[in-house]
């Protein structure tokens, strides 16, 4: 049963600076992800074919070069965070108690990271608002992850869940979608006036439709 993750990431967008057909702009460097959620960074190659290998060594989270790599280190880590709950999501198809356990741990570690790294990140030319605004769906996430999908594996956990179980599972996700929704849409609203005032163009992130197919 997949009861968490109904609507989000619509708003992960990730950002894109030339339409010409290169994969990358020569020698721009973005955010990737390394073993364990770490973040690293990575560099286009010279003739913008491809990204290079992910470098995982010393990077230094707080410096942004450009816009493109501002918006895309803040979705770097959003992506940790959802990767982290599709895994805990999945758990729930199981009845492997210790299974759950582990996913939630491992959540909650991860979500704790992010929030560590994020605070790390500077000012983009002397403005924070689109950090905070991510920062806010961060500690949405921390909060949640603690509350609410506690509440869902432990009733999920039980032998024979009656009717009453699964209404009440239905209750609290559509409480966390009413209230992503509203963080949703100001996180857009910051994302996208930060893209158009640094002229950047945003895409739809790959991951969307491992969302969609929950």
């Amino acid at each position: 049963m997949r009861y968490i993750l109904a609507c989000w990431l619509s708003f992960v967008l990730v950002a894109c600076s030339s339409s010409d057909k290169k994969v990358c702009e020569p020698g721009r460097h973005q955010a990737c992800t390394c073993a364990g959620g770490a973040i690293g960074a990575q560099k286009c190659l010279d003739d913008g074919s491809k990204w290079g290998e992910c470098d995982c060594k010393s990077v230094d989270i707080g410096y942004i070069g450009n816009a493109v790599d501002y918006n895309d280190m803040i979705i770097a880590l959003q992506t940790r965070i959802i990767k982290s709950m599709i895994d805990f999501s999945k758990s729930f198809d199981s009845t492997d108690k210790t299974l759950m356990d582990k996913k939630h741990a491992e959540l909650l570690a991860t979500i704790e990271g992010v929030l560590k790294d994020a605070e790390t990140i500077k000012s983009f030319r002397d403005s924070t608002e689109f950090r905070d605004a991510a920062m806010e769906m961060f500690k949405f996430y921390d909060s949640i992850a603690k509350k609410e999908y506690l509440e869902i594996m432990n009733i999920l956990k039980r032998d024979k869940p009656e009717a009453k179980d699964l209404a009440r599972i239905n209750e609290i996700v559509k409480s966390i979608s009413d209230r992503e929704t509203k963080l949703d849409s100001e996180f857009q609203k910051i994302q996208q006036a930060f893209a158009r005032k640094h002229g950047i163009k945003l895409t739809d992130n790959r991951m969307q439709k491992q969302i969609d197919n929950l």
